[in-house]
């Protein structure tokens, strides 16, 4: 099993136990949101999970595209958002997902970008930004330039 399949396969279990409430990442989302640009047309979340906070980019976005590795975390985020027309949810590794250049005013990710190859993910979210477009990330790396998973 690749490390990609052996990730999935562990989001697709902890789908399953996700009750939408609070949680050390949820804690976030408020400061988070406080960023969002005004007038922000199009916004990316990467590693979306089961959806809570693309819902809440939802509001403050004209289009939000939220992307995970998980079937099951997409499933669940898709039942979730049945009132928020303006989300697409997409099952996707990002490290293969073509980037559209230039295209998002935002782009977020909360927790996981520690399990990507950090240079590589962060030239891909900057290609895909539009020139002042805001890049939000909130998650674990180690100071050496590794993860702290690896």
């Amino acid at each position: 099993m690749t490390e990609t399949n052996a990730i999935q396969s562990d989001f697709d279990r902890l789908a399953l136990f996700d009750s939408d409430g609070w949680g050390h990442n949820s804690h976030y989302h408020p400061y988070l949101l406080k960023q969002i640009p005004p007038n922000c047309g199009q916004a990316l979340e990467i590693g979306c999970g089961t959806g809570s906070l693309s819902r809440l980019l939802s509001r403050k976005a004209d289009q939000v595209l939220a992307l995970d590795l998980s079937l099951k975390m997409i499933e669940i985020a898709k039942l979730r958002a049945i009132e928020y027309p303006n989300i697409e949810y997409q099952v996707v590794d990002v490290m293969d997902w073509d980037f559209p250049k230039e295209r998002f005013d935002c782009i977020v990710s909360i927790a996981t970008l520690h399990h990507l190859p950090f240079e590589n993910i962060l030239e891909k979210m900057k290609s895909g930004l539009k020139p002042n477009g805001i890049l939000m990330v909130l998650d674990l790396y180690d100071l050496k330039g590794k993860s702290v998973f690896k």
